[in-house]
């Protein structure tokens, strides 16, 4: 008996000002997932997902309450297993566990190949600032291009910046 295939192909989708609520009874977990809007692009198997979506997410364990935004084309080919984002441009901003007055930005383009155990990063920013229990904590990260094969990692110049602002002093690091 041969298997058929089901063929999966939508023109897109869109959801506007949608509301869910999920209830984890085993892990005593409660979310709930309001102004849901989603704008995709054509969706059909192992072909890359133009998307635009935000929403704003509470939940008490972890205690989050905080507004997200992801727009990017999304990828996961499964015959050739290549999963991947391109044009990448994530947010959140809110609080989430011991943060507060989170505001966290990233973009990029990044390609996973897990079965060859290859990960490759292009174009990555990374703008993290938060409030963790009176201290300001900020990090920016940018990497032109990293690549990841087996047990050899190679790339541009990455560039990290650490800084936690004590109450009586402050802490820099480049």
């Amino acid at each position: 008996d041969e298997s058929q295939e089901v063929k999966f192909d939508v023109d897109g989708v869109q959801v506007t000002n949608a509301t869910l609520k999920l209830t984890d009874e085993m892990g005593n977990r409660r979310f709930k997932f309001d102004n849901m809007n989603l704008t995709t692009g054509h969706i059909a198997k192992n072909e890359p997902i133009t998307l635009d979506a935000s929403l704003h997410a509470v939940g008490d364990n972890p205690k989050m309450d905080a507004n997200i935004q992801l727009k990017g084309s999304l990828l996961a080919d499964a015959e050739k297993k290549i999963f991947g984002a391109k044009g990448l441009d994530a947010a959140i901003q809110g609080s989430v566990d011991s943060l507060s007055k989170l505001d966290l930005k990233v973009s990029g383009d990044l390609e996973a190949k897990p079965e060859l155990s290859e990960f490759m990063v292009d174009s990555l920013k990374l703008v993290v600032k938060a409030d963790m229990q009176g201290k300001v904590l900020a990090l920016a990260l940018t990497a032109p291009k990293i690549t990841a094969q087996k047990d050899e990692i190679s790339g541009k110049e990455v560039n990290v910046e650490l800084s936690c602002a004590l109450s009586t002093r402050d802490l820099t690091r480049s």
